[in-house]
């Protein structure tokens, strides 16, 4: 079975979101002190990690989340609404993971693969394609899927389904590239081939430095007839 779909995890692989959260953060503690809220930027990342883990997509939501957080924190939630607002500007900060990365993903695609994006933000997919669109790598993806949407979230295997059900396509039809050993796994135990980014993962099928390595290495595979 020939391959044609490639699906990409987001954070660390296409898009690098320092700017972005040095951005909130910045947001976040003038808001705090213009409030004379007593709350640490690292206490919230601390709730905040705790609370986004356990989302129930098909239940719960982001707002819902972030009441929680602010209940937890003792937070006043009249200042939700700047809250995130502050948290939606900063999603323009993003950046691409690598020089070049746009016009490799472009000859990805003209191999004649779709291309997808799979990630587990806590953001709507309008959202993510926001931050993509500020990496520069806006609208060059088939598809775009987020738990939001999905209901489920990587290394899920319906995750990694979710992803490919709009090409019809079949786990072993498709490659995952990834930078987290789990991820990597339950992709592999879906049936799809899978690319490890920057990272060696003893999981992985393959391990790539860059898109262009990707480029060549899909580029054999499809004269080989895979």
């Amino acid at each position: 079975m020939s391959l044609y779909v490639a699906v990409f995890d987001a954070n660390g692989v296409l898009i690098d979101t320092k700017r972005m959260l040095e951005r909130f953060q910045k947001g976040i503690e003038a808001l705090f002190k213009s409030e004379k809220i007593p709350v640490k930027t690292q206490a919230l990342r601390k709730e905040w990690k705790s609370i986004a883990a356990n989302i129930d997509f098909s239940n719960g939501s982001l707002q819902s989340a972030r009441e929680e957080l602010f209940q937890r924190l003792d937070i006043p939630m009249r200042l939700l609404t700047k809250y995130s607002a502050i948290d939606r500007d900063s999603l323009a900060y993003c950046d691409p993971s690598e020089p070049g990365l746009k016009d490799n993903i472009q000859k990805i695609k003209r191999l004649g693969f779709y291309t997808a994006v799979l990630s587990d933000t806590v953001h709507a997919k309008s959202e993510l394609e926001l931050m993509l669109s500020s990496a520069g790598i806006g609208g060059l993806f088939d598809e775009v899927a987020v738990p939001a949407d999905t209901g489920y979230a990587k290394p899920s295997r319906e995750a990694y389904l979710a992803a490919l059900e709009p090409f019809k396509a079949d786990p072993e039809s498709a490659i995952f590239v990834g930078h987290d050993a789990e991820e990597i796994r339950g992709a592999k135990l879906t049936g799809m081939l899978t690319f490890s980014y920057k990272e060696k993962i003893r999981e992985a099928d393959y391990s790539i430095k860059d898109f262009n390595e990707l480029f060549i290495s899909l580029r054999k595979m499809k004269k080989q007839g895979l």
